[in-house]
C-alpha cells in the first residue's frame, strides 16, 4: 500500500510546479494548489486539487496555506519591479519558515524561479528538512 500524504504546492501554475502537481495527483496523493490566479489553477482544480488563492508575500495566507500539510514543494518568483527585491525575496521566505514551523511540516523544497526561463542561467534549488 502506498503511503498517500497531504502536499502543498506554490506556483503550480508554473512549468516546475504544474509537473509536481499533476505527477503528485495522478499517484493518489493530496495536492493543494496555491496560487494568487484561482482561473490559473483551474486545471489542477479539475485533475482533483485543491486551491488555495493567496499570496506568497502575506504571511497570514501563507501560514493558513500550510494547514494539514505533510510536505510542501515552494516554488518562489521574485518582484522584479521592487524596490528592494532581495528583500521582498527574503520576506517570502521567511513566510514559508514560519509556516513550516509553525505547522510541523517535516518535508520541504524551496527552488527560486528567478533565471528558470533562461537556458543559460538557471534558479536556485534548496532543500529544508525540519
Amino acid at each position: 500500500m502506498q503511503n498517500h500524504r497531504n502536499y502543498l504546492i506554490t506556483g503550480a501554475t508554473g512549468n516546475v510546479g504544474n509537473r509536481v502537481a499533476r505527477q503528485l495527483l495522478s499517484q493518489g496523493h493530496q495536492v493543494r494548489v496555491f496560487g494568487r490566479n484561482r482561473e490559473r489553477l483551474q486545471p489542477l482544480i479539475d485533475m482533483g486539487a485543491t486551491p488555495f488563492v493567496g499570496d506568497m508575500w502575506d504571511k497570514e495566507s501563507v501560514n493558513e496555506a500550510f494547514r494539514g500539510i505533510d510536505a510542501a514543494l515552494l516554488i518562489a518568483q521574485g518582484n522584479r519591479s521592487s524596490h528592494d527585491y532581495r528583500r521582498d525575496f527574503a520576506r517570502a521566505g521567511e513566510n514559508y519558515a514560519a509556516a513550516l514551523t509553525s505547522h510541523g511540516v517535516k518535508w520541504a523544497v524551496f527552488i527560486s524561479a528567478l533565471g528558470a526561463d533562461d537556458d543559460h542561467n538557471r534558479g536556485v534549488v534548496l532543500v529544508i528538512c525540519n
